[in-house]
């Protein structure tokens, strides 16, 4: 729970977006790639890096799979690896969601290293070393 926690936090704060409190309207709140791809294009932006286009999202599930599709291109194009990455139906049917926390502290960790400042768990982050606290 403290993990979801602090990537909801980092999420906000990047984003600026609300999000809801409780971890199951968080997950669905993610569940449509919307607020994934948002956070990728903020992180883009301050870095100067090309953003993805995000597709409006409904009540279709392949324009949901669409935005985390891009998102996870993005990612996988940002230097994460397959190991760090989830799959689309990780976060569509909010089955494993610890796989997309994982993902997400991959993404601020890289982004740290290339210079974003926000970052998520950044007590365990050490900017100097660039190396992980754990």
């Amino acid at each position: 729970l403290m993990a979801v926690n602090e990537a909801k936090e980092w999420i906000r704060s990047v984003t600026r977006v609300s999000l809801p409190s409780s971890k199951k309207e968080f997950e669905a709140s993610l569940a449509d790639g919307v607020i994934l791809c948002k956070l990728f294009n903020e992180i883009a932006n301050s870095l100067g890096l090309a953003q993805i286009q995000i597709v409006p999202a409904d009540k279709l599930s392949y324009k949901r799979i669409e935005n985390i599709n891009a998102f996870l291109d993005a990612c996988r194009s940002f230097g994460l690896s397959s190991a760090e990455l989830f799959e689309p139906i990780d976060l569509f049917e909010q089955k494993r969601f610890p796989k997309v926390i994982h993902c997400l502290r991959a993404l601020s960790r890289n982004a740290a290293v290339k210079g974003f400042s926000k970052q998520i768990m950044q007590k365990f982050y050490d900017l100097r070393s660039r190396k992980v606290l754990f």
